[in-house]
Formats: C-alpha cells, structure tokens, sequence
C-alpha cells in the first residue's frame, strides 16, 4: 500500500505541483514553515519536496508547542493544516505514520472527537473547539499545509 502511495506521488509530480515558493515566510529561517495556499495531500507533499523541505511531523509536546507559536506568529489560526501523517492499512489494520520518516505516529495529539477513518493528518484551526488537536482527513480536500525542514539523518530514518 504504501509502495502504491509512493508511486502515485512520483507519476503526479510534474502535475501536480507548482514551480514556486509558496509560503507565508522567509523560508531559510525557520524550521516550519506555513503554507501560504491551499493544496490537496499530494501537491502539498511535492511542494515541500520541491522547496528542499518534508511535511511537518508533530512527535512530541514541545514540537505541538513551537508549530502552535508559528501560526499564532502568522495570524493563521482559523485554518487547519495538513501535517505529514499519512494513514495506512497493514496486516487489516490501520496505522499512522510519518510519510517522509516511515516511523510510525507515537505522540498523541488526537481530537477526542476527531475522526480516524480518514488516510490524511489534519491539524485543526486554533480557534475551532479541537484548538489544534488532530483529526484524519479526506486527502483530496484542499487545506493548508506546514511543511519542515528534514531532521538530522541519524534521528529521521528507521535504522534496519
């Protein structure tokens, strides 16, 4: 499944998305970096690529904390934005994963009343009554997107 995801992603690109830097800020300063336009999944992770970055990956509280400062910065808190997890089906089971990392979602920021049926991260509007919590979403939809620049190679991929 996700070989087929990844496939996708690769026939689509010259696509799916736009040659230009699209987003709200210097983007050689900061380590996230907020989308200025709406994209689908797809063109939202080939955006990131194709500016040198990956789709932001929320792993930990102090991570929730710096991304929430970053759209409070903006003045973009009535938007949701696409996040780098991707849902995926192993074994008929559904688990959650960092798209451009592989590692499986173990931090847990999920809305209590947000869905998870969905294959698509979605980090909601800070002034929605999720206030930032997560929810799945359908990956076709348009939405904002964060995109970050990549971690360290020792601490970013799986080691096998």
């Amino acid at each position: 499944m996700r070989l087929a995801f990844f496939l996708t992603l690769t026939l689509t690109a010259t696509l799916a998305a736009p040659n230009t830097n699209l987003f709200l800020e210097d983007t050689t300063q900061d380590d996230y970096i907020i989308s200025g336009v709406t994209a689908n999944y797809i063109q939202a992770y080939l955006i990131c690529k194709k500016n040198g970055f990956i789709m932001a990956m929320e792993r930990t509280e102090e991570e929730t904390e710096i991304i929430k400062e970053k759209i409070t910065e903006l003045q973009v808190e009535d938007y949701d934005h696409y996040l780098g997890g991707f849902n995926e089906v192993t074994d008929s089971v559904k688990q959650w994963f960092w798209i451009d990392s592989n590692q499986s979602i173990t931090y847990d920021h999920w809305s209590d009343t947000g869905e998870k049926k969905l294959d698509c991260l979605l980090k909601t509007s800070l002034n929605s009554d999720d206030a930032g919590k997560w929810t799945s979403n359908n990956c076709a939809e348009e939405k904002y997107f964060i995109c970050q620049k990549p971690p360290l190679a020792q601490t970013y991929y799986n080691k096998t």
